[in-house]
């Protein structure tokens, strides 16, 4: 077998969205057909489906929540690595997990990230430095940590990456936390001077259903239930009033990234002149209007 098949097990937490789940693992399995895969499930129903040999299909209790769901699957782990994958990804040959392991073998790095590309094209930008500002978290892409053992340190990166098993059973998800989960655990991870990076040479694809309402999906009902409660949940437990991520959505977005930039410049100098006061007076509209936006019962924001 690969070396990844003996050193890594693969987490999947999915809730009510089988076809996803299933077509992952369909994907998992033509590159790793022997690495071990754990999944929690905690829909209304379990998923008829066979699985296979080396994977472990968890039915759990309705709606545990990602961040239980996640920390049940790490619970039995019995590798020293764990592959984090969301259920709406799709293995490609780029999928290098070996890449993975050879970086956290080599260094003290306790996480290491991939690339995510939309629907196989759009590479998402997701990777940077955390500040507090005014009591608001930025979730800042433009800035990278220092260089260390030859790779850069970020403190937050996509939900697609390797970590030591030990790192994530010191580090848990918060289980009050049913989704909005991620700034709170990478802003953990941050204080406690986890060592995380990201690597080119590994990705996957992303097929993300859209965030209209499908009627009768429990899915996007719950999603809108609860987003802006867990969204101040994880803004109490961080100590912020806010938390907002400065960047494009994808490479190669030129125009937005002007913008973004002159958003950022407008948040350092808005004291300063009378100029960058207007342009920064600009933005906190458009963020207030954003807020407004969000309670919207049509879309998830």
């Amino acid at each position: 077998m690969d070396k990844a098949s003996t050193h890594v097990t693969a987490i999947i937490k999915t809730f009510e969205r089988p076809d996803k789940i299933i077509s992952l693992h369909k994907s998992l399995r033509v590159y790793y057909p022997h690495i071990r895969v754990i999944i929690v499930d905690d829909s209304a129903s379990p998923i008829v489906y066979n699985w296979g040999e080396n994977t472990e299909y968890i039915f759990t209790d309705y709606d545990i929540g990602l961040s239980a769901g996640r920390n049940l699957a790490v619970s039995k782990v019995k590798t020293p690595f764990t592959l984090l994958l969301d259920d709406d990804f799709i293995f490609t040959k780029k999928t290098k997990i070996e890449n993975f392991l050879s970086i956290l073998e080599s260094t003290e790095f306790k996480i290491v990230a991939g690339n995510v590309f939309d629907f196989g094209k759009k590479r998402l930008v997701f990777k940077g430095v955390m500040e507090v500002e005014r009591d608001v978290l930025f979730l800042n892409n433009y800035k990278k940590g220092i260089r260390h053992n030859g790779h850069t340190c970020y403190d937050f990166v996509l939900n697609f990456f390797l970590a030591r098993t030990q790192t994530l059973l010191n580090f848990p998800w918060d289980n009050d936390l049913k989704i909005r989960e991620h700034e709170e655990y990478f802003w953990r991870l941050k204080k406690n001077k986890v060592l995380i990076t990201s690597t080119k040479n590994v990705s996957i694809s992303h097929f993300p259903t859209s965030d209209e309402v499908v009627n009768g999906s429990m899915y996007f009902e719950k999603r809108i239930e609860r987003m802006n409660r867990y969204h101040d949940l994880a803004c109490q437990k961080i100590g912020v009033k806010d938390f907002c991520s400065l960047g494009a959505r994808y490479y190669g977005s030129g125009l937005l990234h002007f913008f973004i930039y002159l958003r950022m410049i407008s948040e350092e100098r808005h004291g300063k002149s009378f100029f960058w006061a207007g342009i920064y007076r600009v933005f906190s509209l458009k963020r207030a209007w954003g807020r407004f936006i969000r309670t919207s019962p049509k879309r998830v924001c």
